[in-house]
């Protein structure tokens, strides 16, 4: 398994056997436009969807989400 996000809570089982995961994730991101640093750091969940292989199908929604 290779993958930077930390699993940090409420590990499930779907319908296609793929763990679905409540992961942490972090971003840096230029926020000079609303008052904060070039590169500030930003923190939020995300979802991990992995096969039992390890393959990733998703990670950082919520976090991408926010970016856009």
């Amino acid at each position: 398994m290779d993958f930077k996000q930390t699993i940090h809570h409420e590990i499930l089982l779907n319908a296609k056997n793929q763990y679905v995961t409540l992961s942490a994730d972090e971003k840096l991101i230029d926020l000079r436009a609303v008052g904060g640093k070039e590169a500030d750091t930003v923190k939020g969940d995300g979802i991990l969807v992995l096969d039992k292989s390890g393959k990733k199908y998703g990670a950082g929604v919520y976090l991408k989400r926010l970016i856009l």
